[in-house]
């Protein structure tokens, strides 16, 4: 039986438009999005209704978020999230700032 594995981004996207499925001998992979943590954890709890064994989050959730959808799936459904070294938040920092718009 394949293992299904799940991905959420959260951010600015449409969930209807913005997903993808990855389909191998082995796996299936969901990649789906959602625009706020509790849109996240009705996506959590489908894809762990589905089969979904494992998901992992994006950055944007955080440790918070993460017990959030941990918590969302009672526990049921193993869960982790993007991490990045400290010595990279100027990075980060630089490309998730707000650019003011330019005047053509």
């Amino acid at each position: 039986m394949k293992k299904k594995t799940g991905f959420i981004f959260m951010g600015p996207y449409d969930p209807k438009v913005h997903h993808a499925t990855f389909d191998t001998k082995v796996f299936t992979g969901n990649i789906c999005t959602a625009c706020n943590l509790e849109e996240a954890k009705e996506v959590a709890c489908r894809m762990m209704a589905d089969g979904v064994g494992m998901i992992e989050l994006c950055g944007a959730f955080g440790a918070e978020g993460a017990q959030e959808i941990i918590k969302a799936t009672e526990g049921k459904v193993a869960v982790g999230y993007v991490v990045h070294d400290r010595e990279q938040d100027p990075l980060f920092e630089e490309f998730f700032k707000k650019k003011k718009p330019q005047n053509d």
